[in-house]
């Protein structure tokens, strides 16, 4: 190696990220490597080439810069982004993706209003607000409960016997033009449950559509969308699954940049209808703090164009020193 080219010795050890094995730049891992790099170096890529297996006669070739933005260890934020407010839940985690800590509040694009947030009783894991009534109601374990985060109570709403399909709710949302909640089930397959909680009446809707893990509706153009993704770091992009107020799927929009395989996990993402746009809330995820953590993201997809920006990043990294850090949090 030429004298004038610094040379970084980086081993697993002393709480250092670990050194990937990757050669395609839209997969997870490849983010993952670019960050550890940039750890060790404090220098981010110029130029990255790979493949599954060597070839003598098509050696690489590395003689130019590349000013492709993936190579960098920082995910870029747009800006001008319209002031968009919506209701949601707030999750703080440690480096070792535990949960420390979850509320509820308004949210912005960029993340929390930290004044707006408060505490949910440590057995909800998802909660939807009805407009106009001042209730919420969430999931918890098995149960579907109506929350008084005033009191820090949650109430079992009791599922009917002849429901007996009803089983492991993955999400919930509110149909407010229907005043109906909407279940989303896995067991049995799967099923959309509805329930009015004015009537206290329950009703099931439709088959689990497409093996969707999280769902929304959109008054906007009033249909609803589920988000499902594929479970390997090497799998396709996820995509939103369009179907109407009776379970029928009619459209699907693929999920291109800044999505890329494997940075989407059923049961840590919630979506959020507001306006025309959603939003794709990703909680951090992974095997450890080491291997293949996914970071906490916003992003928000327009529903007319089908434009999506990355509008919040929030990486969980154990070097103090490392870029990319989330000013929410230091405030």
């Amino acid at each position: 190696m030429p004298p004038a080219i610094p040379v970084t010795q980086a081993w697993s050890k002393q709480g250092k990220p670990l050194l990937y094995y990757t050669y395609e730049r839209d997969s997870i891992a490849f983010r993952q490597l670019a960050k550890a790099l940039f750890t060790y170096t404090r220098r981010d890529l110029s130029s990255a080439q790979g493949r599954y297996g060597a070839d003598v006669d098509h050696p690489f070739v590395i003689n130019a810069m590349d000013d492709d933005p993936r190579l960098t260890s920082l995910d870029e934020l747009p800006k001008g982004l319209p002031s968009l407010r919506f209701q949601d839940k707030h999750r703080v985690f440690d480096a070792a993706v535990n949960e420390l800590g979850v509320s509820f509040g308004t949210q912005s694009v960029r993340g929390p209003e930290l004044r707006t947030l408060r505490p949910l009783p440590t057995s909800v894991r998802r909660l939807v607000s009805v407009p106009d009534h001042d209730r919420h109601f969430g999931l918890t374990g098995e149960a579907i409960v109506e929350v008084d985060l005033g009191a820090q109570t949650a109430e079992v709403i009791p599922v009917p016997r002849d429901l007996h399909k009803f089983s492991q709710p993955l999400d919930l949302c509110v149909d407010a033009e229907r005043n109906r909640l909407v279940i989303l089930t896995s067991g049995n397959g799967g099923f959309l449950f509805g329930f009015n909680p004015d009537r206290e009446d329950w009703s099931m809707i439709a088959a689990r559509p497409a093996g969707i893990h999280s769902l929304a509706h959109s008054m906007h153009d009033d249909l609803y969308y589920g988000l499902a993704s594929a479970h390997s770091e090497a799998g396709e992009v996820a995509r939103l699954v369009q179907f109407n107020a009776a379970g029928a799927i009619v459209g699907r929009i693929p999920l291109a940049s800044p999505f890329y395989p494997g940075c989407l996990s059923g049961g840590q993402t919630r979506l959020v209808a507001f306006d025309r746009y959603l939003a794709v809330i990703a909680d951090p995820g992974g095997y450890s703090e080491e291997i293949y953590v996914r970071d906490a993201a916003i992003y928000v997809i327009d529903l007319e164009t089908h434009d999506v920006w990355l509008t919040r990043k929030v990486p969980l990294v154990r070097d103090a020193g490392v870029r990319g850090g989330d000013p929410e949090t230091a405030r």
